[in-house]
């Protein structure tokens, strides 16, 4: 068996990896670099996704280094990079001890194996497939071999279970793009027409002109989405398919890449309503910079979409 330990900040967690794997006490460098890379990916999206939005964030602060390997056996151990790029370093010690905290909050999630717990903990769209899709891949990186968290006196803390791929989908909301006939990725979700005032750069007014997208069955058309006291009045009508696939009922905008699911049509539009009110505030919130190209296009058309939000 394999001791991995990973020293964060405030602790020291040891993974137990078993396994053929590991059983001459030695890893594949390419199981090492895909669990390292693959557990820091983790600790950035629990980072950029799920620490408080008044702070200020930089993922670069919590990257991994592998600092040493230890004696007598294959003892990899990582600690974050004390190449910092915030001041002061206070803050980014508490930031790192909250960070810590969701961690453990997702390992003991993993540990009871009944990973649809992560829905309930991340109702937000957006939220739950950062770290929904982390969580997978951190798992999914141990192979087949048998893990265990261990506590400070090498005790085992955590034994994480399987994520099943299917298990993993069923909780991710897909955001669709268009794919053009030579197979170059594009998406083209409006066309506006932007008024600017001469020599500044300073948007007056912007325009729809024409929308564009795959074909959408307007089964569910509203002009109006309300999410418990916020109301969110509309330009014009969003027009989404409805489909029912075995007794559950799901709603679904292409453009803005948003989907709602339930029993009924009521559940499944609160579900919907409940990812709009996510997706507007959430992209609103973090800068351009954190935002992939396709999100900030949905970003542009959602923010052009609304005409008044009401609470």
């Amino acid at each position: 068996m394999l001791k991995f330990p990973l020293r964060m900040k405030e602790d020291e967690f040891t993974l137990h990896i078993g396994g053929e794997a590991t059983k001459a006490h030695t890893i594949p460098v390419d199981m090492l670099g895909e669990i390292g890379k693959s557990l820091q990916d983790l600790l950035q999206k629990i980072a950029l996704f799920d620490l408080p939005t008044t702070e200020t964030i930089d993922p670069a602060n919590f990257k991994l280094e592998l600092s040493k390997f230890g004696k007598g056996s294959a003892i990899p151990t990582f600690v974050f990079t004390q190449n910092v790029n915030q001041s002061p370093l206070a803050g980014i010690t508490e930031q790192r001890k909250a960070l810590h905290e969701k961690f453990n909050a997702l390992m003991e999630v993993a540990s009871d194996g009944n990973y649809l717990l992560l829905r309930d903990m991340y109702k937000e769209p957006i939220r739950r497939n950062e770290i929904v899709s982390s969580v997978y891949s951190f798992v999914d990186s141990f192979r087949n071999a048998p893990v265990e968290i261990l506590d400070a006196r090498n005790k085992p803390k955590y034994r994480i279970k399987k994520f099943k791929k299917t298990v993993r989908d069923a909780m991710l909301t897909q955001i669709k793009e268009n794919i053009s006939a030579d197979k170059e990725k594009s998406v083209q979700v409006a066309k506006v027409r932007i008024v600017r005032e001469k020599g500044k750069s300073k948007i007056l007014r912007h325009d729809i002109v024409e929308i564009f997208g795959s074909k959408v069955r307007a089964d569910y058309c509203t002009d109006t989405i309300v999410h418990g006291e916020t109301v969110y009045e509309l330009k014009f009508n969003l027009s989404c398919a409805i489909e029912d696939t075995d007794g559950v009922t799901k709603i679904e905008n292409d453009m803005l890449g948003i989907m709602g699911h339930g029993l009924t049509i009521e559940e499944a539009e609160k579900s919907f309503s409940e990812e709009f009110d996510y997706v507007y505030k959430r992209y609103n919130q973090l800068p351009d910079k954190k935002l992939s190209d396709d999100v900030k296009k949905i970003k542009t058309l959602i923010n052009i979409l609304v005409k008044n939000v009401s609470h």
